[in-house]
């Protein structure tokens, strides 16, 4: 379906999302679950902590300090996926990752090795494999 025939056809039908207007949803079931893809609660499986996050930055700081396991910055800031999508990384395999990426799984695609940019002085996203 293009954006258009949405347009003209669904979109007055549809939940718009009130955190990211790309995002529609069809029926209240569907909207509980896009909601939980982005809710800010650890992604650790048996984490006794049931808080939600006020933000990314608390919710790293939790898995770092209670699960030594940790996001990678690059690829938040540049994997357009929900939270929930993003892997996590044993804090001391973070190194391995960056500079080899990951290959892809039944979790996920692969993720490309992030490049270090001389100019900037950091990492980036490759997201040539999209």
């Amino acid at each position: 379906m293009t954006w258009k025939k949405f347009d003209d056809r669904v979109r007055h039908d549809c939940d718009q999302d009130r955190a990211d207007d790309s995002i529609y949803y069809t029926d209240r079931p569907s909207k509980i679950e896009g909601m939980k893809l982005r809710t800010l609660t650890c992604l650790i499986a048996n984490c006794s902590t049931k808080q939600t996050f006020a933000n990314q930055e608390s919710l790293r700081r939790h898995m770092e300090t209670v699960h030594q396991k940790t996001f990678c910055l690059v690829c938040l800031k540049g994997r357009t996926v929900f939270i929930r999508e993003q892997r996590i990384y044993h804090m001391q395999k973070l190194r391995m990752h960056i500079e080899h990426g990951d290959p892809a799984s039944d979790r996920g695609a692969e993720i490309l090795p992030h490049p270090w940019c001389d100019f900037c002085e950091e990492y980036f996203f490759d997201g040539s494999e999209f």
